[in-house]
């Protein structure tokens, strides 16, 4: 009998709304931490939730009077494929090196 009373551990209880609460919180946090410490590149939520890439990205900002060459990571929804020629691609700054895929020239 004493073998019985051993086995209850490998089962697990049913959840509490305590429980859940704290597992909600942990998780809030380590959110937190990922984004906040740029952690956000191996961010897996981002692609298995809102189903954006991540790529890396020579950027070329030019204006009237210099040109800035630069590499940045480009949060978007589209596939590699799009990214392999060298068509404009409209991004919005998210932070320093991070930008989020806007849309396609003429699109």
């Amino acid at each position: 009998m004493e073998l019985f009373k051993n086995i209850n551990i490998l089962f697990v209880s049913k959840p509490t709304v305590s429980g859940i609460i704290q597992f909600s919180i942990m998780w809030g946090i380590i959110g937190y931490v990922y984004i906040k410490n740029n952690l956000i590149y191996i961010n897996p939520i981002l692609n298995i939730l809102f189903k954006y890439n991540i790529y890396e990205a020579k950027m070329e900002y030019t204006d009237e009077e210099s040109s800035i060459t630069f590499h940045a990571n480009i949060l978007s929804k589209k596939d590699e494929y799009m990214f392999s020629s060298n068509k404009e691609v409209y991004v919005i700054k998210e932070s320093d090196n991070l930008y989020i895929e806007g849309g396609w020239n003429g699109n």
